[in-house]
């Protein structure tokens, strides 16, 4: 899987309908980056080339609210990410991965008071969520009736793991988008993880 590099600034990805060895080569290509990123418009056209920082937050929720998908870095590794409630953004990153719904998403959030939305949380001790989050933790939790999560997401999974990663830029777009979303880890199905870049590989 991609790890983010150690820098002040890491990279992040627009993925719209690029296929995926386009987006691999791209997500392969930012990671050795430090201050820029990737953005993949289509399958043809040439990435654009941009930094993540706090000044490009609303290019990335103005991608995710056109139902795309971004590739961002989180507190662990690369992550796709797409707007959990919208059924054709959800199918993108399914398709953008080369796998089906029977591989469950996560979901990212950006505050612990928003897992009630889409989780069932009544049952848990008070203060619990945020003594966890953010953080590289996962929890794992009923959906229940009213979760506000697209139903073709994790389908016949009664569960979700939710989760806030510790993670300037992805809390910042989070924040901003003001909904939940799927993410997963940015590698493709059948494809080797993506390693870190050569001359960070000392630091994992």
């Amino acid at each position: 899987m991609l790890r983010p590099a150690h820098a002040t600034c890491n990279t992040f990805c627009l993925c719209a309908k690029g296929n995926s060895e386009l987006l691999y080569h791209s997500m392969s290509r930012a990671a050795a980056l430090t201050t820029k990123a990737h953005v993949v418009q289509d399958g043809t056209s040439p990435p654009q080339v941009l930094p993540a920082l706090p000044e490009h937050v609303n290019a990335a929720v103005l991608a995710l609210r056109k139902g795309l998908v971004i590739a961002v870095p989180t507190d662990t590794l690369y992550g796709f990410a797409a707007d959990a409630c919208r059924e054709e953004a959800i199918a993108k990153i399914y398709s953008i991965k080369g796998r089906d719904s029977i591989n469950p998403l996560a979901v990212c959030l950006a505050h612990p008071d928003d897992f009630e939305k889409y989780s069932v949380t009544k049952h848990l001790p008070d203060g619990l969520l945020k003594d966890l989050f953010p953080g590289p933790v996962t929890a794992v939790l009923l959906r229940g009736e009213q979760s506000l999560l697209s139903k073709c997401l994790n389908p016949g999974i009664c569960s979700i793991g939710i989760r806030i990663p510790n993670s300037t830029f992805i809390m910042q777009v989070a924040e901003a988008f003001g909904g939940a979303l799927a993410l997963t880890s940015a590698n493709f199905l059948m494809q080797e993880k993506f390693p870190p870049p050569e001359r960070d590989r000392k630091c994992f």
